[in-house]
C-alpha cells in the first residue's frame, strides 16, 4: 500500500478486497496479512507471542508519565565542559524556580494516572535551592497520601555543597541521592571545574558522608561519566589541556579501574550501587 494514496482510491482497493470470494487472493491483502494490519487462519500462530512480548515492552505506557523532574535551579557551582544545562552563576538567584511554579508542576505531577510516580530533583545545582526542594518534597508527600500513590523521590546533586542538615532531611524522608565521579582526580577535576579547584575531594568526602547519614535509607547512586579514548589531535584551551592530554592518551581504562584509581572502589564494593 502506497502511502500516497488517496483516500477515495484508497476505500475502492479496501472493497475490492473485502469481497470474500476474492479478497484472499489479492495483493494488498497478502501484504497486509505479510505486516500483521490483517490475522486470519493462515497466519502465524507465533504472532499471539509476538503481540504479548510487544504488550510487555510498552507495559510503561499504561501508566502514562510516571517520571517528573523539577529543575528547582539553573544556578551552579561548577562549570562542568559536558553540562547540557544553561548554566547560571551561584548568586543569580533569579533563575531558582519559584514555590508558584513548584506548586503549578507539582499539580500537573499528580494528574498522571500512574500509582507510581518519581520525582527527581535536578539543576543546575538543586541543593543551591534547598529550601524549595524542602517546600515540594513535603506538599508531593501530602498529596500522595491524599491521591493514593506511591512516591519516589531523588536528588541529582554534586554533592559539594551538602551539609548534615540536608543529609538529614534526605535520610529522614526516603530521598535517594545520585552524583557523579569522572574517576580520578586530575580527571574529574578537568571534566567538573569549581572555585577552589576541590570537586573531586569534595565529591569522595561526601559520598562517604551521603553513606554514613543515610546508612537507613536505599545507597546513594554513582554513576560515572563516559569518555571516548581517542588519539586524534583535539583542539582545547588551555583550562583543558590537561584533560585532552588524557584522552589522547589513549586511555584503556575501564569503568571498575578508573573507580580502583580514584580509591573509592575499595569502600562501595561491599554496598548496593544502583
Amino acid at each position: 500500500m502506497r502511502l500516497g494514496s488517496t483516500p477515495s482510491s484508497l476505500a475502492g482497493r479496501l472493497a475490492r478486497w473485502s469481497d470474500t470470494s476474492s479478497k484472499t487472493d489479492s495483493d494488498l491483502y497478502r501484504r497486509l496479512r505479510a505486516r500483521q494490519f490483517v490475522f486470519d487462519d493462515q497466519s502465524s500462530p507465533l504472532l499471539d507471542v509476538l503481540a504479548t512480548k510487544y504488550r510487555t515492552k510498552r507495559t510503561f505506557l499504561d501508566g502514562f508519565t510516571k517520571l517528573h523532574i523539577f529543575v528547582v535551579t539553573l544556578r551552579c557551582d561548577h562549570s562542568c565542559h559536558y553540562c547540557q544545562v544553561s548554566r547560571q552563576t551561584a548568586d543569580r538567584v533569579r533563575y531558582d524556580m519559584t514555590k508558584e511554579t513548584a506548586d503549578r508542576a507539582i499539580g500537573l505531577m499528580f494528574r498522571s494516572p500512574s500509582p507510581h510516580l518519581t520525582l527527581e530533583f535536578q539543576g543546575g545545582e538543586p541543593l543551591l535551592n534547598f529550601d524549595l526542594i524542602r517546600f515540594i518534597v513535603l506538599r508531593c508527600k501530602e498529596q500522595a497520601a491524599f491521591s493514593n500513590k506511591q512516591l519516589s523521590i531523588v536528588v541529582a546533586t554534586n554533592l559539594a555543597l551538602a551539609t548534615d542538615e540536608m543529609l538529614h532531611f534526605f535520610r529522614d524522608e526516603g530521598i535517594s541521592v545520585s552524583t557523579s565521579l569522572d574517576g580520578p582526580a586530575f580527571l574529574h577535576n578537568a571534566n567538573r571545574p569549581r572555585p577552589g579547584g576541590n570537586s573531586h575531594e569534595l565529591t569522595l568526602q561526601n559520598i562517604e558522608r551521603s553513606w554514613n547519614h543515610l546508612s537507613l535509607s536505599p545507597s546513594p547512586a554513582v554513576r560515572t561519566a563516559p569518555f571516548r579514548p581517542t588519539v586524534e589531535p583535539i583542539p582545547c584551551s588551555t583550562t583543558r589541556r590537561k584533560a585532552t592530554w588524557l584522552v589522547n592518551a589513549r586511555l584503556a581504562h575501564s569503568a571498575a579501574e578508573i573507580w580502583r584509581s580514584s580509591g573509592i572502589f575499595s569502600r562501595c564494593s561491599r554496598r548496593t550501587i544502583r
